[in-house]
């Protein structure tokens, strides 16, 4: 089932068939190995957009649908002259993969520079956010990833959302660019892309291996 809204989740769930059946939640399956058949029901995420949802004299808050990619996400951000993400930029998969994860790369992890997040509760059809603390960040490591658990020995319940959880938009925290361009080489975020789209804001910092650079062109 393609996901291009809440509604669909909503719908999905008032069906008596298919509300018991077992779900996958795919992003671009760019980090997953399939060595059988799926069986559970696969929702596809598509729910698109990108937005300035606020401006602070500080940084922009940016938003995206889970279903976008992520390497245009990036793109678009530092079009706008929102900077921030230059380090992430090539990373493959979508934007509601990359809290799952925690996506990173050159020194800078989707949590420096997470706001908040909301998903759908794929039993109950309830939305709910969630900030960076509430996600449990680790290196490649969230969450999403964990299944809830009992600790009896310590009368705790641990939380997880694998498989329970839908994310919807992620927001992002941009630093302006004002701020942005007034940096000098030595501070400049490493990783930049030198190319026009992609690049630091005095494109004067070209940390990014030749590699990347070669395939970038």
């Amino acid at each position: 089932m393609r996901i291009q809204s809440p509604d669909d989740v909503l719908a999905l769930l008032r069906d008596e068939v298919w509300a018991q059946v077992p779900k996958f939640v795919w992003g671009g399956g760019s980090n997953l190995v399939l060595t059988g058949d799926v069986k559970p029901l696969v929702l596809k995420v598509e729910i698109k957009g990108r937005r300035l949802v606020a401006e602070t004299d500080k940084a922009f808050i940016v938003e995206a649908g889970a279903g976008e990619l992520w390497h245009d996400f990036v793109d678009w951000t530092l079009a706008q002259g929102y900077a921030g993400l230059e380090n992430m930029a090539l990373i493959p998969g979508t934007v509601g993969a990359a809290p799952v994860q925690n996506i990173g790369a050159y020194g800078v992890e989707l949590q420096d520079r997470f706001d908040s997040l909301d998903a759908i509760d794929l039993q109950t059809g309830q939305t709910f956010s969630l900030n960076a603390a509430q996600c449990a960040f680790g290196y490649r490591d969230s969450i999403f990833k964990h299944s809830s658990a009992a600790n009896p020995q310590a009368g705790q319940q641990a939380l997880g959302l694998k498989d329970r959880a839908l994310i919807l938009p992620i927001s992002i925290k941009k630093c302006r660019s004002t701020a942005a361009a007034n940096r000098q080489p030595s501070s400049c975020l490493t990783g930049c892309v030198r190319s026009a789209a992609l690049s630091c804001p005095n494109r004067r910092c070209w940390a990014m291996p030749a590699v990347f650079s070669r395939i970038r062109r």
